[in-house]
């Protein structure tokens, strides 16, 4: 008796011919002669594809190039001192055999000045590094103090639609405590986060209050403006509106400062002016905004390039914001550009004060020279002084009334202190060899010792 169907092959010979047309697919999948998108609608693909391996990490320009840059434009360095000699004892077989590697150019970079560096050819589309799209999705800062991160939201960003209303230390990311106080790893972390999930859980602590705070926080589309006009209520019938400057972009910044102070002139005649995340910018961006304080043709600031080449800036012309009050937060986050601009206006603005810790200390401006290779080398190429001839590099800038962080990140205890302190009254010129904190324990608001 024939079994089967009459006429017919024998039953388990197709299903031994599909097996082994799912075996060739995977052999040759496996061997690269497939593709593996051919998989894919099947769920075959059993190795995830990975980028393309990063470019050479040395660096591919002549020894000369890098030293001629150096030595004619690196403001730290002293005229005459010679870089070759320092160069080739850092890399002595640079010419013949050892190839320079983009870490080891940064590391000697930073041994003659800490804000230099190498930039890589990078392809058009590749992000700027200030521009990271989480930092730009969320609309938050992360900036480093101590052993902890501080996140900072933007208005308008979609942190601070989700109820991120000023800025808090990051605790936790999705339940999991931040290990890595850096930003980079932090960043990271936010990254990965985010490919997983359309909402994140952040928790967070309080700088001044330890009060604990949990949030889910979106991403969305978001480029946040150089101003940014914000307000805190001290009372539920005053609002007290204070305007922050996060950065000095040129063409940007002056016009937007003076359009955030006729938007709310009419709710107070002192000026709160929040430069505490300002991290700098374009120094005569600064400058010219700083004139819009300053009567005409009055001496702000002057610059040293590394021939001993001074200039001079004065006030421009135009509409001017005069005898007002003027308080500025600063603190340690406030750089280079923040610190031109508040340097300048407790100089040369009049009743202007400020208020807050020392600034960074980053009173000099950096440009990008461009390499053969279609790299550029950041270097520091001039001094910035005040219209006295002081600086604050290395020496930072001190605020004339001093609020010791974390209580300078609380923007409503600040701005409740400085009204209750009335530091109106107090003239900008004096000098305060033992600033008093306006968070002393035992009066927190006495200024008999200024």
């Amino acid at each position: 008796m024939m079994t089967g169907i009459h006429g017919g092959h024998p039953p388990w010979i197709p299903m031994v011919m599909v097996l082994f047309g799912l075996f060739l697919i995977i052999f040759l999948m496996f061997f690269g002669i497939v593709p593996p998108a051919m998989g894919t609608p099947m769920g075959l693909t059993f190795f995830s594809e990975t980028p393309p391996r990063p470019r050479s990490q040395n660096v591919d320009i002549p020894s000369l190039e890098l030293i001629t840059r150096i030595d004619r434009h690196l403001i730290t360095i002293p005229a005459g001192e010679s870089i070759a000699q320092r160069f080739f004892q850092r890399f002595p077989s640079h010419l013949t055999e050892d190839p320079l590697t983009i870490e080891n150019l940064n590391l000697f970079l930073q041994s003659l000045d800490r804000y230099a560096s190498y930039i890589p050819p990078q392809p058009k589309s590749i992000t700027p590094l200030l521009e990271k799209e989480t930092t730009r999705a969320m609309g938050t800062l992360l900036l480093p103090w101590k052993n902890n991160i501080l996140m900072v939201p933007a208005k308008g960003g979609a942190a601070f639609h989700d109820g991120l209303e000023d800025a808090q230390f990051l605790r936790a990311i999705q339940g999991k405590k931040i290990s890595d106080f850096t930003v980079d790893h932090v960043a990271a972390q936010i990254d990965n986060a985010f490919l997983h999930n359309m909402s994140v859980q952040f928790s967070f602590i309080h700088p001044a209050s330890n009060q604990e705070m949990t949030l889910p926080l979106h991403q969305r589309d978001f480029f946040p403006a150089p101003v940014e006009v914000n307000h805190v209520v001290i009372s539920p019938q005053h609002p007290v509106f204070y305007i922050r400057i996060l950065k000095f972009t040129s063409h940007q910044t002056r016009d937007a400062l003076e359009a955030a102070i006729l938007a709310i002139t009419h709710t107070t005649h002192h000026l709160f002016l929040d430069l505490r995340y300002c991290l700098g910018g374009d120094y005569h961006e600064a400058l010219d905004t700083a004139s819009l304080f300053i009567p005409q043709d009055r001496l702000m600031a002057k610059t040293l390039d590394k021939t001993g080449d001074s200039q001079y800036y004065y006030s421009i012309p135009g509409k001017k914001i005069l005898n007002r009050p003027i308080s500025i937060l600063v603190g340690p986050h406030t750089a280079s550009a923040g610190e031109v601009f508040a340097q300048t206006m407790a100089d040369s603005a009049g009743n202007t004060f400020l208020v807050g810790a020392k600034t960074y200390g980053k009173c000099l401006s950096q440009k990008d020279f461009p390499l053969s290779n279609g790299g550029h080398l950041r270097l520091s190429n001039l001094k910035l002084f005040g219209a006295d001839g002081s600086t604050c590099k290395s020496a930072a800038k001190d605020p004339n009334i001093y609020i010791p962080p974390p209580q300078l990140f609380d923007t409503k205890e600040v701005i409740s202190a400085i009204m209750r302190s009335r530091t109106t009254t107090v003239s900008p010129t004096r000098k305060y060899p033992n600033r008093p904190s306006i968070f002393s324990p035992t009066n927190p608001y006495d200024r008999s010792g200024i």
